[in-house]
C-alpha cells in the first residue's frame, strides 16, 4: 500500500463500554437542551455541572448535536 492510498471507512465506530456509557450520559443531558430554540445560560451551567464540563463546552456539544441531526457520537 502506498502512502497516498485512501482507506475507505466502513462506518462502524468501536468504543469501549465505558466510553459508550459516557456518550449516552452526555446525550441524555444534551438532547433536551439542543431541542430548545434558545439555551439560557442557567441551563448551560446546570448541564456543565452535571457533566463536569465548561459552559462553553456545553454550547459546543449542543451545536454539534444540532448539526448532526441528534446523533450520540456528535
Amino acid at each position: 500500500m502506498s502512502h497516498n492510498e485512501i482507506i475507505t471507512e466502513n462506518g462502524i465506530l468501536k468504543l469501549s463500554d465505558a466510553k459508550w456509557d459516557k456518550a449516552r450520559h452526555r446525550a441524555e443531558v444534551i438532547e433536551p437542551i439542543a431541542e430548545r430554540d434558545v439555551v439560557p445560560r442557567v441551563i448551560a451551567v446546570e448541564a456543565a455541572n452535571k457533566l463536569n464540563l465548561s459552559e462553553r463546552r456545553i454550547y459546543t456539544l449542543v451545536r454539534r448535536w444540532r448539526e448532526s441531526g441528534g446523533t450520540i457520537t456528535s
